[in-house]
C-alpha cells in the first residue's frame, strides 16, 4: 500500500484532483494553494507540499526543478513509465506542457556522449519556449 492511500482527507482529495485535471501543466505548490483558496480551503503550503512529495515519493507526480531561486514544479503523471518515452515542452506564458517523443533528440543524445562523455536523460528534458496558442496570441497583439 502507497503513502498516499493510508490517510485520505477531503484537502487531500482536492489536491490530487486538482493535479489529475491539470496534468497536462508544470504546477507549483503555490498554484496548488492558490486553487484551494479559490475553493475556501484552509491548507497550509507546508501541508500541501508534504503531500505533493508524497504523491512524487509514490510516482504519481514528476517533480521538476526549473532552475536557481525558482519554486519546483509538479506534474501528475498517469502511467509512471509514460514519462521516460517523451521530453517536454513547456509554454513561458500559459505554462501548458507538451510531450514530444525522446526519439526527436537522439541526434543530441549521441553528439553530447561523444563529445562530452555526457549521458542525457531524455525523461526529465524540459525545454522552454512559447506554444501556438500563445503565440498567435501575441501576433494578434502585435496588429
Amino acid at each position: 500500500m502507497t503513502t498516499t492511500n493510508t490517510y485520505k482527507t477531503k484537502q487531500r482529495e482536492t489536491i490530487l484532483n486538482y493535479l489529475q485535471r491539470n496534468k497536462d501543466k508544470h504546477l507549483t505548490i503555490e498554484d496548488v494553494a492558490n486553487h484551494l483558496q479559490m475553493q475556501s480551503e484552509k491548507v497550509g503550503q507546508t501541508t500541501i507540499y508534504r503531500y505533493v512529495n508524497m504523491l512524487v515519493n509514490d510516482g504519481l507526480v514528476r517533480k521538476y526543478i526549473v532552475g536557481p531561486g525558482q519554486p519546483a514544479c509538479f506534474q501528475y503523471v498517469e502511467d509512471v513509465n509514460h514519462c521516460e518515452t517523451h521530453s517536454h515542452l513547456r509554454c513561458n506564458d500559459c505554462s501548458k506542457v507538451l510531450h514530444v517523443d525522446s526519439k526527436m533528440f537522439s541526434n543530441v543524445e549521441k553528439q553530447l556522449k561523444e563529445k562530452y562523455d555526457f549521458r542525457m536523460d531524455n525523461s526529465k528534458l524540459l525545454l522552454y519556449g512559447i506554444c501556438s496558442e500563445c503565440d498567435r496570441n501575441l501576433e494578434g497583439e502585435k496588429k
